[in-house]
């Protein structure tokens, strides 16, 4: 079971690995995206420090209907105690999202009245 946070913002926040290199973890905050239908999406720089395999590119929309073409690399996160193989698009924000490909198979419980995340199998 992973536990995370409702933020100031109204944001499911929950924190999970990022495994930059076979031997570099990388502890993060990540913002739960039900209307991101991918794995996960994180900054730019934090590909930099990886050793995560470029893959291609792929366009998507933004909520605001924007069409963006961004780089695709495919990398490992460590969720709810598994290590996954997922694909990240990078983004041009600061933020870390986690999208429905990686709750698949998990039930996702979001109470903003008492700012809780709770996701499980």
């Amino acid at each position: 079971m992973i536990e995370g946070i409702v933020n100031n913002f109204d944001e499911p926040i929950i924190k999970l690995d990022l495994m930059l290199s076979s031997d570099i973890l990388k502890k993060i905050s990540a913002v739960v995206d039900t209307g991101f239908n991918g794995y996960i999406s994180i900054p730019a720089n934090l590909i930099g420090e990886s050793d995560w395999d470029f893959i291609g590119t792929e366009e998507y929309e933004l909520a605001n209907g924007e069409i963006v073409e961004e780089k695709v690399y495919i990398g490992k996160i460590i969720f709810d105690g598994d290590e996954l193989q997922v694909f990240s698009l990078t983004n041009r924000s600061t933020d870390v999202l986690i999208g429905t490909k990686v709750l698949k198979n998990k039930i996702l419980k979001v109470d903003f009245k008492n700012s809780r995340v709770i996701i499980e199998s």
